[in-house]
């Protein structure tokens, strides 16, 4: 079977090429993202029976601006990361040519995911704080209703929350639940872009048109890759969202093997989906504009 990877376009994409495509095909897709995504975190971390009724409290409260809550920092993270990520990536493929192309697109994206979770952790644990501060805003309020202590403040933005963190935790803290956080980017980029490459190369040789190619291999790599480990992803939203109640979290107090790991995923994968379709089309379109090649 060929893939992709058998055509000589595939390999005269420069690194400022595959970055500049990134950073404006991923600033695109987080932003039609970004409100499923605070959804997710929102199921993941509390007990909204559904999508609806979680969707419902967070307009009710918070307004529609409450979706896009701690929009800012992840935006440039995402961005910054998937582009460096996209970037890293072609650079290990050439690194891992020898090797046959399914464990080349994995190892690839196994060493992009270990590099960039180090990076991206920080963001995505103020983002974390961004989104679920005005739920526990509404549980402190409700917990001096009865008292004169002055109720705490509105909920913080993006850069707001990375200092309230640092304030009281200390600058190491913001890499709180890392070890989860390389877990789920390291295996979960090495499924993502294998799936991505493997579906795209398949589709293409036979006869599929490309942009049909892009966007259904994306949404596809999006869903599966997020099925995969988003069990991960919920313990990691766990456990920091335990470290600013100051509640410890062990192990075998994650319900693994209970449905519960999975609060969220549908509205996951919906997110993923979406942003991956968006994303691989753009950014491979983008790839092919002359004016990106001639950066």
């Amino acid at each position: 079977m060929k893939t992709s990877e058998d055509k000589p376009s595939a390999q005269i994409h420069s690194s400022s090429t595959t970055f500049s495509s990134a950073v404006i095909s991923s600033a695109v897709s987080n932003v039609i993202g970004f409100p499923l995504d605070s959804i997710k975190v929102r199921q993941q971390t509390y007990q909204f029976p559904t999508i609806r009724s979680c969707f419902q409290n967070a307009i009710q409260h918070e307004g529609w601006r409450g979706l896009y809550r701690g929009l800012t920092l992840p935006l440039v993270s995402a961005t910054f990361s998937r582009s460096i990520s996209f970037t890293l990536y072609d650079s290990f493929k050439h690194s891992f040519e020898n090797t046959t192309p399914s464990i080349r697109y994995f190892l690839s994206g196994l060493c992009t995911g270990s590099l960039i979770s180090l990076f991206a952790c920080p963001f995505e644990y103020s983002k974390l704080y961004s989104q679920i501060h005005a739920l526990l805003r509404r549980k402190d309020v409700q917990q001096y209703a009865n008292t004169f202590v002055k109720p705490p403040q509105p909920p913080l933005s993006s850069f707001q929350s990375a200092n309230d963190i640092v304030r009281r935790y200390g600058f190491c803290s913001l890499w709180n639940g890392y070890r989860y956080h390389l877990a789920r980017d390291a295996f979960g980029s090495a499924c993502y872009f294998a799936i991505y490459e493997t579906f795209k190369g398949f589709l293409i040789s036979n006869q599929v048109t490309p942009h049909f190619a892009y966007a259904f291999s994306g949404a596809f790599c999006g869903a599966l890759s997020w099925i995969l480990v988003f069990p991960i992803d919920t313990a990691k939203s766990i456990v920091q969202k335990n470290t600013l109640l100051a509640v410890k979290t062990p192990l075998s107090s994650i319900p693994w093997l209970s449905f519960s790991i999975y609060r969220g995923i549908s509205i996951s994968l919906m997110r993923s989906a979406l942003i991956n379709s968006c994303n691989f089309t753009l950014f491979e379109v983008l790839r092919d504009i002359s004016f990106f090649q001639n950066i």
